[in-house]
């Protein structure tokens, strides 16, 4: 979570590196930051 909002990265996200085989990802960190996220878990408590 980051306080204000992130699409994160743009697509691809991944990337394959041809010599190792291994996978690349850069997602980002997509959220819809700290107000937000903390009035849903505030209306959610059991």
């Amino acid at each position: 979570m980051t306080i204000e909002p992130r699409r994160g990265n743009r697509r691809p996200w991944f990337h394959r590196l041809p010599n190792t085989k291994s996978v690349v990802v850069y997602a980002g960190m997509p959220n819809y930051g700290l107000e937000k996220i903390s009035n849903y878990i505030e209306s959610n408590k059991t």
